[in-house]
């Protein structure tokens, strides 16, 4: 779950989430009668390169854990229920994706879900991309929340090719996380929440030693000062790593950088209020 040769303590399992949260750790809260439950839907759609082979199969997994995460605390805090539910859907053929730029991949992305009659409503629709060498795209983008997309809800793309090729299984999982999470919620959420409506510094880097940290799903790509350190490539959105909701890296130490599906304690009160919106 944190990396490929680490033994996770339940200890840096908690301490993850941004200080000791449990999913059962909150205090219940009474329905009120009549209230409409939540229900949100999130489709992962594999590049035709990958199809449905071990890399989306894991991917899908450890999407479930993080939306099942989210799902626990946001029933805890809201008076109505959440239903959540991730869902395979069909690889994309590579026929009708324009790769030139990224703008142009979502837009094709976008028309392909259109033509193929994909769901309507609050849906984050994920495409998983195999494009390792395509700088533009980098590690995927987001567009927008689910509720602000129109017809179709929210497309995102994690490009899993890159992080593949170039990190490991444990960034391929956590960007696909990190992009999901970018539909479920709005700069206002993260400026509510944290005091920055950059959405990046609702993650957290945990000192699980003094040089050993967890990075959870929106700090990926993100945690490090540049390139080559938390990951092969930084993100090119905004960060402030003194904003980020817990920051544990000393920077006269050599840091071992692990990854975490689990997310933040402030993203995951960023989720809880945009779902109260609703």
């Amino acid at each position: 779950m944190f990396g490929a040769n680490s033994a996770p303590t339940r200890r840096a399992v908690l301490a993850a989430t941004g200080g000791g949260l449990t999913v059962g750790g909150f205090q219940s809260v009474d329905r009120v009668e009549g209230s409409s439950a939540v229900e949100l839907r999130v489709r992962v759609y594999p590049d035709e390169r990958l199809g449905w082979g071990p890399t989306a199969r894991d991917v899908h997994r450890h999407l479930g854990r993080a939306v099942e995460w989210l799902q626990a605390i946001a029933d805890e805090r809201l008076d109505r229920a959440v239903h959540v539910r991730v869902e395979t859907g069909p690889t994309v053929p590579r026929g009708p994706l324009d790769f030139d730029t990224e703008k142009r991949l979502y837009r094709s992305f976008r028309d392909w879900l259109d033509e193929t009659d994909a769901p309507e409503g609050p849906v984050s629709h994920l495409f998983l991309a195999d494009a390792p060498f395509d700088p533009d795209l980098g590690y995927g983008i987001a567009n927008t929340h689910v509720r602000g997309g129109g017809r179709l809800g929210a497309q995102a793309i994690a490009n899993v090719g890159a992080t593949e090729v170039w990190d490991d299984r444990t960034v391929t999982r956590n960007m696909a996380i990190h992009e999901v999470l970018h539909t479920l919620i709005r700069d206002r959420d993260a400026r509510a929440v944290n005091g920055s409506g950059c959405e990046h510094d609702l993650g957290a880097v945990v000192g699980e030693t003094p040089d050993r940290v967890f990075v959870t799903p929106l700090a990926t790509s993100y945690a490090g000062e540049g390139g080559g350190e938390e990951t092969t490539w930084h993100g090119t959105g905004c960060y402030h790593h003194d904003r980020f909701s817990r920051y544990d890296v000393h920077p006269d130490l050599e840091t071992t950088w692990h990854h975490t599906w689990v997310p933040s304690d402030a993203t995951c009160k960023a989720v809880v209020r945009y779902l109260r919106e609703w």
